[in-house]
């Protein structure tokens, strides 16, 4: 039932129907059995985690701001004249400056030109002013009494210009960025008895000097019209 092999030293037999191999070593006189040994199964192969793909998003479009149209105002007051001319047939007039919050009212006001704007003065509140030429407006209280030097600073003004004096020129001296701003004036300060009137955002003033009407918004910023 076995295979033998023979060797010089050693003697070797196999039974495969028992599984048992014979291992003589004729040196030292011995005789060995081996049997295959009974292995453990294999284990069994680890489960792989399959990877579930994720989702598609579909993706949600928000909804744009919705356009709110501006409301034209509802006054109970109206704008005297000239004022109501260009209130009425302006809707950018009347969106910005909103309805009258009193009477149109008539008044003395001072104006001087400059290089690049001019200065108004008006008498029952005691403000200056300044209306730059890149349509941006400021105002000032006048701190200047009449004991007080004519001129608020030193200055050499070139050719035919002027220096302002009295309250314009203090403004021009010492308000930040006011002389900049506004450059050299270029005539002396003229005195008119004009219009202006208050709106809920701004106001409108009649300018003796340019012939024009101004509306100054509560942004600082105005428009002129031409006198009609």
């Amino acid at each position: 039932p076995g295979q033998r092999a023979t060797g010089e030293e050693y003697h070797l037999s196999v039974d495969a129907r028992r599984g048992y191999v014979y291992l003589s070593d004729a040196l030292r006189g011995t005789v060995h059995i081996l049997r295959d040994a009974t292995l453990p199964p294999p284990p069994s192969p680890t489960p792989t985690d399959t990877p579930t793909p994720w989702p598609t998003l579909t993706p949600q479009l928000e909804p744009g701001p919705t356009a709110t149209v501006a409301q034209e105002p509802t006054c109970a007051q109206l704008p005297g004249p000239p004022f109501e001319a260009y209130w009425s047939r302006d809707r950018t007039l009347r969106l910005g400056l909103g309805c009258a919050t009193q009477e149109r009212q008539s008044t003395f006001m001072a104006e001087q030109s400059f290089e690049r704007g001019h200065m108004i003065w008006r008498e029952p509140d005691r403000i200056v002013f300044v209306l730059y030429n890149d349509g941006v407006w400021r105002s000032f209280a006048d701190r200047w009494r009449e004991d007080m030097p004519e001129y608020g600073c030193e200055g050499t003004p070139p050719g035919s210009m002027l220096q302002p004096k009295r309250g314009f020129g203090l403004v021009w001296c010492v308000e930040e960025g006011v002389k900049e701003g506004l450059g050299w004036a270029l005539d002396e300060e003229q005195g008119y008895t004009n219009e202006w009137q208050v709106f809920e955002r701004g106001e409108m003033i009649v300018s003796g000097a340019g012939h024009v009407v101004y509306a100054l918004f509560a942004d600082d910023t105005f428009l002129e019209y031409p006198v009609r």
